[in-house]
């Protein structure tokens, strides 16, 4: 009995980390779709002080938003080495494959330039390593 609520517990927990995962990413990608065509009607120089404040507002609520969950999601599994591990494949894999598709978008969207894929890549980067230091993190408090 205690083996199938374990499983079930470690089953759970996967699925909140994907939906955690897949929340934070589709909730930036609707800022960013929000976002774009205010974006690009700026001169230069305020799409530089925009980037400068934005980026650093928006990495803040998120990097806030992923504390706040993690400290829930790491009483999920029973076994929280496992869960550790799983979280880190589970994170690696996304942003691997993210990765992957931002440098092999069709052909309409060869429009992005260079430094713009490379500024994607290090936000998806970034996310992904926020994701598990903060489960890291949640996880040592809880088990002190």
């Amino acid at each position: 009995m205690k083996t199938i609520k374990n499983f079930l517990r470690f089953i759970l927990f996967i699925i909140a980390v994907v939906f955690v995962i897949a929340s934070i990413f589709g909730g930036l990608a609707f800022i960013s779709l929000k976002l774009m065509p205010w974006f690009f009607d700026l001169s230069l120089f305020w799409r530089f002080i925009a980037i400068f404040f934005l980026s650093g507002i928006i990495g803040t609520i998120i990097n806030l938003a992923i504390r706040i969950v993690m400290y829930f999601i790491v009483q999920i599994p029973s076994n929280k080495e496992l869960g550790h591990s799983t979280l880190t494949a589970i994170a690696g894999l996304n942003a691997i494959f993210m990765i992957y598709r931002t440098w092999t978008l069709p052909d309409e969207y060869y429009n992005l330039n260079i430094i713009m894929t490379i500024f994607f890549n290090i936000i998806i980067l970034a996310i992904t390593f926020s994701i598990i230091a903060n489960y890291s993190k949640a996880l040592d408090e809880e088990i002190l």
